[in-house]
């Protein structure tokens, strides 16, 4: 019975600390991303350089665009031109 609740302890430790590292790991891959956004509004208002977007659309299905970012708010990055990509939506952006 001891023992019954020692493991059953041992593995919600375990459990906590996988949480915690997803939630760690989602954080960090935030962080990169908006360091590459702010990159790419640089370089699109600066140079009017192009930057390659892969997303998921609103179905689910992979896309991928090249725009000029003219600026990046807490919910989209809006391009030259007023097109809107929701930040959710990104899976990688290559600049």
């Amino acid at each position: 019975m001891l023992l019954n609740h020692i493991n059953q302890g041992r593995q919600e430790d375990q459990n906590q600390l996988f949480i915690s590292r997803k939630k760690a790991q989602r954080r960090d891959e935030a962080k990169h991303l908006m360091n590459e956004l702010k990159r790419a509004v640089q370089l699109g208002n600066t140079f009017g350089e192009t930057v390659e977007f892969h997303f998921k659309d609103k179905d689910g299905i992979p896309q991928k665009t090249e725009e000029i970012v003219q600026t990046v708010t807490a919910k989209y990055v809006i391009f030259r031109g007023g097109n809107m990509l929701p930040l959710e939506r990104i899976t990688r952006i290559i600049v």
